[in-house]
């Protein structure tokens, strides 16, 4: 799903056009992953004004939405480094072990020349 939350209301994605300025957009849907790249959850003319996008997709390196974001000097970013602490932490609770931050970087180098070169 796709949703927007303006203060403590939750605003429904046929509601979108009425909103201008979000701190924040995740975009938690498949909508731009892999094979389907050319797709994006905002189209242009519904282009809301913030200061951040997390796509949590992370092949391609950079989708749609991101492109458009980026084009607008608006940080973005993808999911790849929250897959790799969510397996991270995973290994960490089934293993009962601790990694340190310079594992997430090693695995985030390996993984992103394997998946983007």
């Amino acid at each position: 799903s796709f949703e927007i939350r303006k203060g403590d209301r939750l605003i429904h994605y046929s509601e979108i056009r009425n909103v201008r300025n979000v701190n924040l957009i995740v975009n938690c849907t498949p909508v731009g992953m892999y094979p389907a790249v050319n797709m994006t959850p905002l189209e242009e003319v519904n282009m809301i004004n913030t200061d951040c996008v997390v796509d949590i997709i992370y092949n391609p390196e950079e989708t749609v939405l991101m492109k458009k974001y980026k084009e607008r000097n608006v940080k973005a970013v993808n999911g790849l480094t929250m897959l790799i602490f969510q397996a991270i932490k995973s290994e960490e609770i089934w293993n009962d072990e601790k990694y340190d931050d310079e594992v997430l970087k090693k695995v985030h180098e390996k993984l992103s020349e394997k998946l983007y070169k």
